[in-house]
């Protein structure tokens, strides 16, 4: 049955009801938008701190490494140290050289032989081209999400040494389960605010049909 055709009391009643789900389902897409901008932020927030918390150990190294500083002495340096950096900050991460050859991984479930064994050439012009020479993608493997950093490292003259590559592993399952207690909560709040909606919306159809049937003016003889 049309709404056009039912009668001016069950219209009112209608449209609140419809109002009432529409406002719901609004509430809910805009709580779904807004938490994925914050796990964004969150997981872009993080990393940014787990990669400042290496590059500090990793400049540490350098400066107390007795090794001469350069490009090829950097597997060297960092042989048994990215193990210890990627111990201490529960990351994992790569060094590659400037011209973006894998040097080392602190990965030891994959191994080194599967390893990127090469920076592809997109990566390492986006470092370049960068202003603060650090570049981000989005990685899905099988494992799950990544998100894979790279930056250049220094040495104690800003001499660029290598490229330091993050793997930051996005874990949203706590966040995910929190969402969904909240949908469920949410669902129950709906449901009462339902049938007050629908209480209401009887009784206020009701009295502004009743209102416009007093006020109306009488027929004419």
């Amino acid at each position: 049955m049309k709404i056009a055709r039912l009668s001016l009391r069950s219209r009112i009643f209608a449209y609140l009801i419809i109002l009432m789900l529409v406002s719901s389902i609004l509430i809910a897409l805009v709580t779904l938008i807004q938490y994925g901008e914050q796990t964004k932020d969150y997981h872009r927030a993080r990393l940014e701190r787990k990669e400042e918390q290496v590059r500090k150990n990793v400049k540490y190294v350098i400066k107390e490494t007795t090794y001469v500083v350069n490009e090829e002495k950097l597997h060297l340096i960092f042989k048994d140290a990215i193990y210890r950096i990627a111990d201490i900050h529960s990351v994992d991460f790569n060094l590659y050289d400037l011209s973006g050859t894998l040097i080392n991984t602190s990965d030891t479930s994959i191994g080194q032989e599967e390893a990127q064994e090469c920076l592809s050439v997109e990566i390492l012009n986006n470092i370049n081209v960068l202003a603060d020479k650090r570049y981000v993608e989005d990685i899905d493997t099988e494992k799950g999400q990544y998100k894979s950093s790279y930056t250049i490292i220094t040495d104690s003259k800003a001499k660029p040494l290598g490229i330091l590559n993050l793997q930051y592993e996005r874990d949203d399952s706590f966040s995910t389960n929190e969402l969904i207690e909240f949908f469920r909560r949410l669902g129950y709040a709906y449901i009462i605010m339902l049938l007050v909606a629908i209480v209401f919306a009887y009784f206020i159809s009701r009295y502004i049909t009743r209102c416009l049937l007093y006020t109306s003016p009488s027929p004419r003889d």
